[in-house]
């Protein structure tokens, strides 16, 4: 059975989906994007990434800034090293820059001396440890508020309810609130040799067949594996739906059976002024 994703798990997913402002110059690539703070509403939020295992963890913890001013001067320093290899060092902090709830910009980074690197549109760079330091007497702890809910529908009315509020600092995206669950099948995909070309084209069949014989459904697919054996070639599709969808769904095998999102979140926000 899949195993439920963890917040690391999203946030790891918004570091490689949210795409960055222009980012071109000899002196490094700036890391906060273009934007004017000045316009309000912009917080930059740094976030353990598995837990603290840093003496910079220990100092900082998790915090947050949100003074235009010292967010200028930040945009200003924050800028990539050279290029560097994705060592298997892991991250200790995810740092996002939010506005609304939303992440705009987001950055995976590590902060070991072998290792000081920052991940950025799916990119690692060399990364200055000093910019995150520079400011900590400016910074705030948010305060994180787990939920469990009795159902999905509470949980999605809860979000709907707290949409706009200018305390939020961040929120992730939780696939149940779109959907009930997941599951996944596999589809025969003739001679793919694991060439991705060929996969593609298979999982794009799927997509398309599914647009017709669902049409007005909510539902999103992804590749999730694929196989080659004496049996033939398959390509493994995870699908998240609503449950009604998934019970009458009879086009291919279940391979991992139906799983039921809980409905849990984690939420940032903002000190009291």
């Amino acid at each position: 059975m899949p195993k439920p994703r963890s917040v690391y798990a999203v946030l790891l997913l918004i570091l490689f989906s949210v795409p960055a402002g222009a980012r071109a110059d000899s002196a490094g690539l700036p890391l906060l994007g273009n934007h004017d703070f000045q316009t309000g509403g912009y917080s930059l939020v740094g976030l353990f990434w598995n837990g603290p295992r840093h003496p910079v963890q220990d100092e900082l913890g998790q915090f947050y800034v949100d003074d235009p001013a010292v967010l200028a001067e930040m945009q200003a320093e924050w800028r990539t090293g050279e290029p560097a290899p994705f060592y298997a060092c892991g991250y200790h902090y995810t740092v996002l820059l939010v506005r609304g709830g939303e992440a705009m910009e987001s950055l995976a980074i590590n902060l070991e001396t072998e290792c000081g690197t920052v991940v950025v549109d799916g990119k690692s760079y060399r990364f200055d440890v000093a910019y995150l330091t520079r400011h900590a007497d400016r910074y705030r702890k948010p305060i994180v508020d787990r939920r469990i809910f009795p159902s999905l529908a509470e949980a999605r009315g809860y979000l709907d309810g707290i949409d706009g509020d200018q305390r939020l600092l961040f929120k992730p995206e939780p696939h149940w609130r779109k959907y009930d669950g997941e599951f996944r099948f596999t589809v025969p995909c003739p001679d793919h040799d694991f060439n991705s070309a060929k996969r593609r084209a298979c999982f794009d069949r799927v997509r398309a067949e599914f647009e017709t014989i669902f049409p007005g459904e909510v539902f999103d697919l992804s590749e999730a594996g694929s196989s080659s054996g004496v049996s033939g070639d398959f390509v493994t599709i995870e699908m998240k739906c609503s449950k009604p969808l998934h019970d009458r769904f009879d086009l291919y095998e279940d391979d991992w059976k139906w799983r039921d999102y809980e409905p849990a979140l984690t939420l940032y926000w903002k000190q009291p002024q």
